[in-house]
């Protein structure tokens, strides 16, 4: 969200948060779960794209990993994950890993 969504109307039921930025002008994962569960919420769904989904598995904020398959084929886009290479096998993380995942 851009900075015209802090000038928005914002409904009474809805709290509006901003978090730090880095250079690459992304948020910190660890940020985003900790001032939800300083609001009470201890379980957090990120639901996104590869990149967002890769920030949170690269950070270490994920312990658990659902996989959704669409049933549509809609041609070369971005990549599923976009992760650090690794450099053999034995540095992948297992599928059935719980945090960290590195």
């Amino acid at each position: 969200m851009g900075p015209e969504a802090a000038q928005a109307v914002t409904p009474a039921h809805v709290q509006h948060c901003v978090l730090p930025l880095n250079a690459s002008g992304h948020f910190n994962p660890h940020d985003v779960i900790a001032l939800l569960a300083d609001k009470g919420l201890p379980r957090v769904l990120v639901e996104g794209g590869g990149v967002t989904v890769s920030q949170f598995i690269e950070a270490g904020a994920v312990d658990r990993l659902h996989l959704l398959v669409a049933p549509l084929l809609i041609g070369s886009g971005r990549p599923g994950l976009k992760m650090t290479p690794i450099k053999t096998l034995e540095c992948a993380a297992p599928a059935h890993a719980n945090l960290p995942l590195w």
